[in-house]
């Protein structure tokens, strides 16, 4: 007897034929989809169904597709590995670290974005809508607003404290201590040079130009001012430099 491959039925699937691994009219059946007889381990309705080794959308890993009261789902299929994709059990793989700065602190988004720590900015870089430009993320938008409002808290100790901290790990940060550092030394000097105007002009007038002695706080709330528009700004991503600032301090 010829034991021929049968694609319907596998080995030995012939009419009258030993019953073999495939769906036979008669005989004894064997492990394939059989319409009655001895549940084998095939397509048959009911009953405990593992499917075969297959490529199947479901059952047990690379088993058949037939419908059963027992499914398992993948297991040993081509799961995503590692590099921060899901493993073989659902959990997830190592994830990418920051690069870190020569002291080791993790790098800011808007370096890492290329913007460069020490520029020159363009122009465009201390407008409204400049998020773009920095792509600062959300931790170097709170550490530019507590830049602005420490200003009216510490003065110029709040901006040189935040320029030492982040003069190699955020570009965002950096410029915005850097912008605000040089206000507060450039409106001190205008302090400086307003009190020595006044004090001339009020002896030159044997005292009647006093009275121009209320314009020497205008130079503070202009700072006060400034600051709190840098904190507003740097809350939102973007850069900020404040009217009449020299820049001093690269």
């Amino acid at each position: 007897m010829s034991s021929e491959y049968n694609p319907q039925g596998g080995y030995g699937s012939q009419p009258g034929g030993q019953p073999g691994y495939g769906s036979q009219p008669g005989g004894q059946p064997g492990y394939g989809s059989q319409p009655g007889g001895q549940p084998g381990n095939g397509s048959q309705p009911g009953g405990y169904q593992q499917s075969g080794y297959g490529s199947q959308p479901s059952g047990h890993p690379g088993h058949g597709t037939q419908p059963g009261d027992y499914q398992q789902h993948d297991g040993y299929g081509a799961q995503p590995g590692a590099h921060g994709q899901p493993g073989a059990y659902g959990q997830p793989g190592p994830q990418p670290q920051r690069p870190t700065a020569p002291n080791g602190q993790p790098i800011g988004s808007s370096t890492l974005a290329g913007v460069p720590l020490r520029g020159p900015h363009p122009e465009g870089a201390y407008q409204q809508g400049s998020a773009g430009y920095w792509h600062a993320d959300q931790d170097e938008r709170q550490m530019a607003m507590w830049n602005g409002i420490g200003i009216l808290l510490l003065g110029w100790i709040m901006p040189l404290i935040f320029f030492i901290i982040y003069k190699d790990r955020s570009a965002f940060v950096r410029e915005h201590a850097r912008q605000m550092l040089n206000t507060n030394i450039s409106y001190t000097l205008y302090l400086i040079g307003l009190g020595i105007v006044f004090f001339i002009i009020t002896i030159v007038t044997l005292g009647f130009g006093a009275i121009i002695y209320v314009l020497y706080f205008v130079p503070v709330i202009a700072l006060y001012v400034f600051a709190i528009i840098s904190a507003v700004r740097g809350n939102n991503g973007e850069g900020y430099r404040a009217p009449l600032t020299i820049d001093m301090v690269k």
